[in-house]
Order: structure tokens, then sequence, then C-alpha cells
């Protein structure tokens, strides 16, 4: 048996960085709700067996986070595809934003 102590640190995130996990966090609850009701559906088996198509507003500090880094959106989804579409915002109706 090992044992050992963890010390915790303080561990600080820059705002924007916290901004985006915030965002993507809201991101993936709702793809979870969508998920879980099309695998009622029986639309899917499984997570993993679907790709998520995300409508989001172009130049947005999360959106852009997520073009850049799509497979930590993936992983966190737990979908074996992600596919992020731009918009511009103005013209983004929050309904549409979920496929």
């Amino acid at each position: 048996m090992h044992v050992s102590e963890f010390k915790f640190v303080n561990f600080n995130l820059p705002e924007q960085e916290k901004s985006i996990w915030a965002a993507w966090l809201g991101w993936r609850k709702i793809a979870l709700e969508k998920l879980e009701i099309a695998r009622q559906r029986k639309e899917i088996g499984k997570a993993l067996d679907a790709k998520i198509v995300w409508l989001t507003g172009e130049n947005m500090a999360d959106t852009v986070a997520a073009q850049q880094r799509p497979e930590d959106l993936r992983e966190l989804f737990n979908v074996s595809q992600i596919e992020i579409k731009t918009t511009t915002v103005g013209t983004l109706n929050p309904s549409d934003r979920y496929q």
C-alpha cells in the first residue's frame, strides 16, 4: 500500500480561460440533454455513436477556442465527432444553436 499526502496548490486560470470553460460546460449540459433525448428515441445507441453539430456566433472567445481545440470539446462532450459552425451573432436564434 502506498500512502501520500497531496498538498493543495493555489491554481488560478486567467479570467478568459475561466470564461471559456464556463461557456463550454454550459454547452456540455445542453449537449448531454440532447444526446439523452436522442438515445431514448433510439436515434443513437450511446453518446460515442453521436456527432454534434454546434452552431455558434463567430469571433466569440469560446467559439475561437473551440475551433482551435475541437478535440478538447469532443472529449468533454464524450462524442465521436464534433463540427463547429459559425454565424453572425445577430442572426443566431438560440433554438437553432443545437442540432
